[in-house]
């Protein structure tokens, strides 16, 4: 879902073991017509079971594109978090993601952490409109890569270490403190 007609992303924080069920919970009774919730995954390498598989991005995020004001938004989850049979936390402004610290207010209290416009940018960019970051294909050039498909494709600057045998690239662009990783798949040049 792109951020235009004024939606904007608010990210909640959900125990991990209930993250399914929450976004269960927003399918069910979430307008539609007011936007939608996921939780962002991108494609990884299994090299195990030589399979792509998809993996959280932020495990325990859920992540809300709508066009609710905060107090809507805080209301539609202070509804419906016991339909969930769980707890939903709406994170502090600006509270870091992926600290180990969980978000500390009261539980029906809080504000919500929305998205800064180059966040929403990034991921607009870089996620299918199923909220994942599909594999890139490339091959090395002169010790770079050179990016021929996917989200990576032309946006080579963004590549900060690249792991062939694991297949995934950790980005310069990090998200609230946490760098940022993708699959990426390095070929010989006559493949791609």
């Amino acid at each position: 879902m792109r951020t235009d007609n004024g939606f904007h992303y608010s990210i909640l924080f959900v125990p991990t073991d209930k993250q399914t069920e929450v976004l269960k919970v927003f399918e069910l009774f979430f307008p539609k017509e007011r936007g939608s919730a996921f939780a962002p995954m991108r494609e990884h390498w299994r090299r195990d079971r030589k399979e792509i598989e998809k993996r959280l991005i932020f495990p325990g995020y859920i992540f809300v594109c709508t066009d609710m004001n905060r107090l809507e938004l805080h209301e539609f989850v202070k509804t419906h978090r016991i339909v969930a049979d769980t707890y939903i936390k709406e994170l502090v402004l600006h509270a870091p993601l992926m600290t180990g610290v969980t978000p500390t207010c009261e539980e029906n209290e809080c504000l919500l952490g929305d998205l800064t416009e180059e966040e929403s940018s990034f991921f607009e960019e870089m996620l299918d409109d199923d909220g994942i970051l599909k594999m890139s294909v490339g091959y090395m050039q002169d010790g770079w890569a050179v990016i021929t498909s996917g989200p990576l494709a032309g946006r080579e600057e963004l590549l900060y270490r690249v792991d062939r045998h694991n297949r995934i690239a950790t980005l310069t662009q990090s998200f609230r403190g946490i760098r940022m990783t993708a699959g990426l798949e390095i070929k010989p040049k006559e493949e791609t």
